[in-house]
């Protein structure tokens, strides 16, 4: 029989870190909340699929820095409910 290997607490219900990168989840939290504060959005329309230039030039930004902090193009994408391809255009078109 296979013993279980014991999770942390820590990680349910999020990706496991990779690289030696925290959670995803709490990153972008708080990268989400620092783009709603500069781009005057609320942090529901930057997780939203609305395409108003506000809110995806904040999203961008949001997706920009999480790659810039080392997580993948298909991370950030299951992050926010997107296709990858979504992330790497938006990242592209942030010189990234």
């Amino acid at each position: 029989m296979i013993a279980a290997i014991p999770i942390p607490d820590h990680t349910i219900g999020t990706a496991w870190p990779r690289r030696g990168l925290p959670a995803l989840r709490p990153v972008a939290n708080r990268i989400c909340r620092q783009s709603s504060e500069a781009f005057g959005v609320e942090v529901a329309d930057i997780r939203g699929r609305r395409r108003a230039k506000g809110f995806c030039a904040a999203r961008h930004w949001v997706w920009q820095e999480l790659r810039r902090a080392g997580y993948s193009f298909p991370e950030i994408a299951r992050e926010f409910s997107v296709d990858h391809s979504s992330v790497q255009y938006a990242c592209a078109k942030g010189g990234i």
